[in-house]
């Protein structure tokens, strides 16, 4: 687009001053770029000794790093713990750059945020952007955190319900818990700005404002009953028989497949290039193919963990 001068001798004539408020108006419609995440593209992996850190080209594994003890992936970017502390994937093979502490409960990455739980449970902090920036969103006490979209849960400590953070201030709202009664939930996850739980008896609930305009649980998972939902960047679940399923019903695995998943271990996570799982025995990465609706072997890496990554 060619430049328009907007200096006071612009508006001369009349033709210039058609001139200045359209320069106005571009200003106006067009504004700042606002930043985009990262597409979550493949899958990256942490060694089965925890030696090093490995991301998927499509064809072979590629180094990117050295020891760590957890990953965290997401549209955000491939973040570390480590013992000496938390790291941040700078895009090129063993360029890493430390932004905190390795001294918290946990960490959480949603599509456009990380962040982390005190030791001490009492307090949620969102990244600021640079080393040691750190915002404090309050949250606490927690007992667990869960990081999804463009928000972030933590659970009571008492198990009896979840909250959410309001995005302004230190302003939580209070969820309910998913089963009636007095048992606590056995689960949650947070995942594409949806909210997922498991009541006392299994049952798998989806934390619904579409539905429920004031917000409530509806049944998921076809009524299923469910004994273990992923931690992944998609909701899957472990229905009683040992079977994997997706929430909307689709069974991706079964005891008797070649490829059978148990609870025991369940490491599955999805990329834009398709769904990627560790063998039970953790001695090798496989692809669920949709168009063969069955798993491809694609390494024979040995894996700790799976994570999406960009």
């Amino acid at each position: 687009m060619p430049r328009v001068k907007c200096g006071p001798a612009a508006r001369r004539t009349r033709v210039a001053g058609i001139f200045a408020v359209l320069c106005s108006l571009i200003v106006t419609v067009v504004g700042p770029a606002a930043p985009a995440s990262a597409l979550v593209t493949t899958v990256c992996a942490l060694s089965a000794d925890g030696t090093a850190v490995y991301r998927y080209d499509g064809a072979s594994w590629i180094q990117l790093g050295r020891a760590a003890n957890r990953l965290y992936g997401n549209e955000f970017g491939l973040f570390a713990q480590t013992d000496t502390g938390f790291v941040r994937y700078l895009g090129t093979p063993f360029n890493w750059q430390s932004i905190g502490s390795s001294s918290n409960a946990t960490w959480a990455v949603s599509q456009y945020a990380l962040y982390r739980l005190s030791a001490d449970r009492s307090s949620v902090w969102q990244w600021g952007g640079s080393p040691d920036n750190w915002i404090q969103l309050g949250g606490g006490p927690a007992g667990w955190m869960y990081g999804a979209a463009a928000t972030v849960y933590t659970t009571t400590p008492d198990g009896q319900g979840i909250r959410y953070y309001a995005g302004q201030g230190t302003v939580w709202r209070d969820i309910p818990k998913a089963g009636a009664g007095g048992a606590a939930d056995l689960a949650y996850s947070a995942r594409g700005g949806r909210l997922y739980a498991i009541d006392s008896g299994h049952h798998a609930w989806l934390w619904s404002t579409d539905i429920l305009p004031d917000g409530g649980w509806v049944q998921s998972f076809n009524g299923q009953e469910i004994i273990r939902l992923t931690d992944t960047d998609v909701m899957y679940g472990v229905r009683l028989d040992g079977s994997l399923m997706t929430a909307s019903g689709i069974v991706l695995t079964t005891p008797t497949s070649p490829f059978p998943i148990s609870d025991a271990n369940v490491d599955v996570t999805l990329t834009g290039t398709g769904i990627y799982a560790a063998s039970p025995q953790r001695d090798s990465v496989w692809r669920w193919t949709r168009k063969n609706q069955d798993w491809v072997k694609i390494s024979d890496l040995a894996t700790r963990q799976l994570v999406a990554c960009p």
